[in-house]
């Protein structure tokens, strides 16, 4: 079943993506902050891996900590071209950011659904995705993650979007009031 997802930035449509036949279309927002390097970075991808052959992207504005992001979820219809992930040589969509700590707050159809976010350096990510699998599964999905410099993978409850919906996405200054995450996998052996 054809699919597509609007991404808007700050109310700004940066692309119309789309996916025709069977395989995975995928936006992530994220924001990673690392303490060797001292550096801060927002990023934003939309993409989409077809059975059939060939990985694909939309190219996207850079974000930033103020920006917010929402991705409406669409029926098949018309979508942007977009161009194969060979010929996408230059990342537009990472900004460096203020060196801090940052939580992920992250809304469905405007509710507050969850707020991630911990006590160190690291990544969050935000992720909308649809897949259509040659068992004619089709699937509306929506992560919510984070990694640790120690290797620990982060996992917060997310609920299942439905066709129609708009998750929204932003960063938001750090402060000790966020979810915990549901799920820990990983880390360095002690």
């Amino acid at each position: 079943m054809p699919a597509r997802f609007e991404i808007l930035v700050n109310d700004h449509r940066a692309c119309l993506a789309g996916l025709e036949s069977e395989g995975s279309l995928v936006t992530t927002f994220g924001y990673s902050l690392n303490t060797k390097s001292e550096t801060a970075m927002c990023n934003l991808h939309v993409m989409c891996v077809k059975l059939d052959g060939g990985w694909f992207v939309w190219p996207v504005p850079p974000t930033s900590v103020d920006d917010e992001v929402r991705i409406r979820i669409l029926p098949g219809g018309k979508f942007d071209e977009p161009i194969p992930w060979n010929q996408y040589v230059v990342s537009g969509a990472a900004i460096h950011c203020p060196f801090e700590r940052r939580r992920l707050a992250v809304e469905v159809n405007n509710k507050r659904v969850l707020v991630a976010g911990y006590h160190q350096a690291g990544i969050l990510n935000g992720a909308t995705a649809y897949v259509d699998s040659p068992a004619n599964n089709l699937e509306l999905q929506l992560h919510v993650g984070g990694s640790l410099p120690t290797g620990e993978i982060l996992a917060w409850q997310s609920p299942e979007p439905s066709w129609g919906d708009e998750i929204t996405f932003r960063t938001l200054p750090h402060t000790d009031e966020f979810d915990a995450p549901t799920a820990i996998y990983g880390g360095e052996e002690k």
